[in-house]
């Protein structure tokens, strides 16, 4: 239950980056750089996603934050898996 209720906070963060983000793609200050969001907002940016996601903790505690890069368009992100290797004995 805690592990879910994580992952949907985490989600409503990540939608609060979406519906901001072409002005942050506008903004000098974030364009290119990685953001923090936390409970609607941005709490910060750097261009290193580690310094970023270690200051952010460090200031609010281990809380679901959600981190992304402000760049124009869609990003896609590819998850890699496992391929299945068949061993006939």
């Amino acid at each position: 239950p805690q592990q879910l209720e994580c992952i949907l906070r985490i989600e409503e963060e990540r939608e609060a980056f979406r519906e901001i983000k072409d002005e942050l793609v506008q903004d000098p200050k974030y364009n290119e750089k990685y953001v923090a969001v936390f409970q609607g907002s941005v709490i910060g940016c750097d261009e290193d996603k580690g310094s970023l996601a270690k200051s952010v903790y460090e200031r609010y505690g281990y809380v679901p934050i959600y981190i992304d890069k402000v760049v124009m368009g869609e990003r896609h992100v590819e998850v890699p898996s496992p391929e299945l290797i068949r061993r006939e004995v």
